[in-house]
């Protein structure tokens, strides 16, 4: 298991050996322009007391295969999920 990037107001850190094959080791060339097939993805925030949904993390890719992640909170205290690649889109929602 491992990291690729963390944030916060203060800090960012991103680590290129997150994007290694498994058993590879720090040095090696990052696997290039490839999807992770598995992983995690974890948000810890405050949110605004500003009625509407708020964007929490948004990243779009245009090539080599058109890619976007967005990730939402909404009012009632939801969360929604999107995730496209190509043509295909993704979504799932988690109610509060």
């Amino acid at each position: 298991m491992t990291w690729i990037a963390i944030t916060d107001h203060e800090t960012n850190l991103f680590s290129p050996d997150g994007f290694l094959r498994q058993g590879e080791t720090g040095g090696q060339a990052p696997i290039s322009d490839t999807i992770l097939p598995t992983g995690s993805l974890v948000v810890e925030t405050h949110l605004s007391p500003r009625g509407g949904p708020q964007t929490l993390l948004e990243f779009h890719r245009p090539l080599p295969q058109t890619s976007r992640l967005s990730l939402q909170a909404m009012p009632t205290g939801g969360v929604v999920l999107v995730i496209t690649q190509g043509a295909d889109v993704y979504h799932a929602s988690l109610d509060h």
